[in-house]
């Protein structure tokens, strides 16, 4: 898992990648994507603990964690006004919209303390 190489970028600037468009001077920071530079099972990045720890000292705060596929997970910073409810239901319709059913890891939302250096699961 070492070995492997991660990325953390702003969804919007990947988003306009896949799109061929020109990247965005500014974007709204509200999502990041994780993944590794091979965009196969990126989602084992959790396992780091350095680079969650390292993106939440960047972003000044703690963050939420949204399983998205085998390949990534998407990073919500705790800036914003998401509550836990609608974050899951956002993972929830992204999986049954989006993501092949071989490729769910869990409809739940995981969040990353800075403080502690622990990923915990959101209870209900």
């Amino acid at each position: 898992l070492r070995k492997a190489e991660y990325t953390i970028r702003d969804l919007e600037e990947v988003i306009f990648e896949i799109l061929g468009k020109p990247k965005p001077e500014e974007t709204d920071g509200m999502q990041f994507v994780l993944t590794n530079t091979d965009k196969f099972y990126g989602a084992a990045g959790i396992l780091r603990t350095d680079l969650l720890r390292q993106f939440a000292e960047e972003q000044g705060c703690d963050f939420n964690i949204l399983p998205s596929s085998q390949h990534e997970l998407i990073f919500v910073p705790d800036k914003h006004d998401f509550t836990k409810a609608e974050l899951r239901d956002m993972v929830r319709m992204i999986n049954q919209e989006q993501v092949a059913v071989e490729e769910r890891l869990s409809d739940a939302v995981y969040y990353f303390s800075r403080y502690t250096g622990e990923v915990e699961l959101f209870a209900d």
